[in-house]
Parts: C-alpha cells; sequence; structure tokens
C-alpha cells in the first residue's frame, strides 16, 4: 500500500503510527487536487463562465460521492471546515433555533472529543441547560447508560455521543440511543471522525439524526469536514453563521435564507478539499476492484480493510498484553480484538511519555503522547496524559514489529538507567 503514498517514498524507514490524528495523503488524491486547481478552479455560486461551472461541478460530485458513502441523499450533506466546525456549526444551530432552553439536559459521551464536548458545554453555558456525562463500564469499555435511569426525559433534548473513540479504539455499541432518542424526541448526533477511516456507515442503521467527520482522517486534505442533517430537520434548524451564499435576499430590515443546504454554507466554499474528499473514498473504493455501484464497491473495499485491519490488531494485542505483565504497561480500553480498531492508548507510569515519544521519534516512529483532545477520560482515569500508536490501510507488520521492538529496548534502556 506504501507505494501509493508518496510520503513513503521519500521517506521509505518511517514508521508514521499517528493515524488517528491524521494520515498521509495518496497520489490520487493529490493529482486530483492538483488537476483542479490547474484546470479548473474558480470561485462559485452565481459565476457564469465556463470555469466557475466547472468549478461548481466538482463540488456537486463531492457531495454525490459523500453522499453515496453514507447511503444518503445529496442535499442532506454540508461541507464545513472539519469536524470541530460541524459541531460548533450543529450546537450555534441548535441555540439560535430554540432547541435548548433552561433547565434542559444535552448528554454527552465521557469518551467523547473535545470537538463534542466543548460545543455542548458552550451552549448549555448560554442557555442555562445542563450537561450530564455517559460513563463507561470498566470491563467493556462500553458506555454505561445507567446516567439516564434518573433523567427526567422530557428535559433530554440532545445526545451526541462517539461512535469510535479516539483514545481506546473500542467501536462503541450506541443501540440503547437509538431507541432512547426516539422514545424521547431527543436529538442524536454521533461523531464519525475515527469511525469513517475504518468502516462503512450507513446512517440508516445509526437511527441519527445528525452525523459529522473530517477529512484528513480518510485521505483527504486539511480543511474539510462534512456534516449530514436528516432532512427533516434542514428546514427547521436555523443557520449556525449568516453571510455570503446563505443568505438569499437581504435588505435593510430582514433577510431571507437560501434553501439547504446552501443555507448552511455561507463561508467561500473549499473546494478544492471537496475534491480531496470526493478522491479519497473513490481512493479506497478503488481498493474494492469491481464493478459494481459505487457503495457496493466501497463496502468490498471495507471489507477488505477490516480484513487487514483484525490481523494486526491481534498482533499489537498480543504484544501489548507482554508488555503489560512485564512492564507495569497498562492499556486503556480492552486488549481484547472483537469490536475495537487500531488504535492503542498506554500508560507507562514509571516512564516519562515525553521521552518515549522523542525516542521513537529518532527511529522514524511517529506517535503520539498526551491527552489526545479527551481530557475528561484521561481525568476520569486518574491519568495526565498517555500514548497513544494508531495505523491505517499502509501500515504493515514491519511497521508493527519495529515499533515493539523499539518499545522494548526503551523501556529496557530506562530501567538500566533508573536502576544506576
Amino acid at each position: 500500500m506504501k507505494e501509493y503514498f508518496p510520503l513513503f517514498g521519500n521517506y521509505p524507514d518511517l514508521v508514521y503510527l499517528d493515524n488517528a490524528a491524521s494520515v498521509q495523503k495518496p497520489q490520487y488524491v493529490l493529482d486530483e487536487v492538483h488537476h483542479f486547481h490547474t484546470h479548473e478552479y474558480a470561485n462559485i455560486h452565481r459565476g457564469s463562465y465556463p470555469l466557475a461551472l466547472a468549478a461548481e461541478q466538482q463540488r456537486d460530485r463531492a457531495r454525490q460521492i459523500v453522499a453515496s458513502v453514507i447511503w444518503w441523499e445529496t442535499e442532506e450533506i454540508v461541507f464545513t471546515g472539519n469536524a470541530t466546525q460541524s459541531s460548533n456549526l450543529l450546537a450555534y444551530s441548535c441555540m439560535y433555533s430554540w432547541i435548548i432552553s433552561e433547565g434542559d439536559i444535552i448528554a454527552v459521551g465521557i469518551f467523547d472529543h473535545h470537538a463534542n464536548i466543548v460545543p455542548r458545554q458552550h451552549v448549555a453555558k448560554h442557555t442555562w441547560a445542563t450537561v450530564i456525562y455517559v460513563w463507561f463500564d470498566p470491563t467493556t469499555w462500553q458506555y454505561d447508560w445507567s446516567v439516564f435511569e434518573n433523567v427526567d426525559r422530557s428535559r433530554l433534548k440532545i445526545i451526541s455521543l462517539s461512535l469510535v473513540s479516539n483514545v481506546t479504539g473500542q467501536v462503541l455499541s450506541l443501540d440503547f440511543v437509538k431507541k432512547l432518542s426516539k422514545e424521547c424526541q431527543t436529538y442524536f448526533i454521533i461523531d464519525a471522525s475515527q469511525a469513517i477511516p475504518h468502516l462503512c456507515i450507513d446512517v440508516k442503521n445509526l437511527w441519527a439524526d445528525f452525523l459529522y467527520f473530517t477529512g484528513h482522517k480518510c485521505g483527504a486534505m486539511t480543511g474539510i469536514g462534512v456534516l449530514w442533517w436528516k432532512k427533516e430537520h434542514l428546514d427547521r434548524l436555523q443557520p449556525g453563521f449568516v453571510w455570503w451564499w446563505a443568505v438569499e435576499q437581504v435588505t435593510t430590515l430582514w433577510h431571507t435564507y437560501q434553501s439547504s443546504p446552501d443555507k448552511f454554507e455561507p463561508w467561500t466554499p473549499h473546494v478544492a478539499g471537496a475534491v480531496s474528499l470526493r478522491a479519497a473514498f473513490e481512493w479506497i473504493a478503488w481498493l474494492g476492484n469491481s464493478t459494481w455501484s459505487f457503495y457496493d464497491i466501497l463496502t468490498t473495499s471495507y471489507t477488505f480493510l477490516a480484513q487487514k485491519e483484525n490481523d494486526l490488531v491481534i498482533y499489537a494485542c498480543e504484544q501489548f498484553t507482554l508488555l503489560q505483565e512485564s512492564w507495569m504497561l497498562t492499556m486503556i480500553g480492552t486488549c481484547s480484538p472483537e469490536d475495537r480498531l487500531w488504535i492503542f492508548s498506554r500508560t507507562l507510569p514509571t516512564w516519562s511519555l515525553h521521552k518515549l515519544w522523542y525516542t521513537l521519534g529518532e527511529q522514524g516512529i511517529c506517535i503520539r503522547t498526551w491527552a489526545h483532545c479527551t481530557h475528561p477520560l484521561h481525568h476520569t482515569l486518574g491519568i495526565e496524559s498517555s500514548a497513544r500508536m494508531s495505523l491505517w490501510l499502509y501500515n504493515d507488520f514491519w511497521d508493527v514489529q519495529k515499533f515493539f521492538r523499539t518499545l522494548r529496548l526503551f523501556l529496557e534502556n530506562d530501567k538500566v538507567t533508573h536502576s544506576s
């Protein structure tokens, strides 16, 4: 797989294991973006000349592909800058539309990324609502739904959760919320940023009202994200940001909005980012090597990725279990290959994680240390930071073996240093 990614041609010995933060870009994506910039670039909307129309067609084509990826309709796809902007746009839209008022309840997961937690806290602060947290079962590392037993469900207005934890790699079961959100007529929001690079997502099966993810974690450029809205909410909710293309008519006293999804995309659109996202999903689909429909091809490709991923997850779990027994290394989450992706976070109570990060970096091994934008989870666990190793489709056994070999040398050498 590495031959399709130019970075590895430039750095053949690089072991890139920071994919939960961002992934490298395949040549196909780079070529499509370059072609757009050199053959079709112009600002879109209201431009009637051929170049502007070509650029607008590229944006529309990207929206169609993204709709196919999550198996929904084109007009329900809103392009944003990233997952954080998607989450904030939705938060402001709910606040401006009077969805949240004093005394209402917003539920978020203790697993969740700050991009999901902070916008809900911000809305609660300005509306006098209350934020409650869905904790986890320490045995299964799945959500613990007991928090809803004593909640006034008539005041429960939003439940916003992650589909995959960016710390534990756990694929989180959301079946309970599917039923609860419908019973209580509660908005159900899903952060799919860590899921979309690994899993084939059908929003119909998730029963969500909103879903968002970022593009740079699945091979697209930075600066492009997606917010999916169920059609019935598009007209009801007010836009979170308003100017330029979001408005249709403006007078000195009032203004009217465009139809959806344009009213939720007020900025000068990042068409090149949309092109890169379209190309990223096309490249993933190409792995399926099929003549079926795009969605069937994509499903085949994700099945291929899952098989590849499962082999590496099993191996990594075995190695981490051995290290846990020998060096007091503690995994965050289960070390079982079932219901998890290739994201592994661990703590080393005796050693400096920053020293580990620096030592691995000197050997061309890229990992991430700190709290991974999940301070509430780390505080709950009583730790300040952890080291995270995360893989994607171009990683192989050589990468993982080099990581564990270097990690063992670090632990052994550091033990000698401490002893002396």
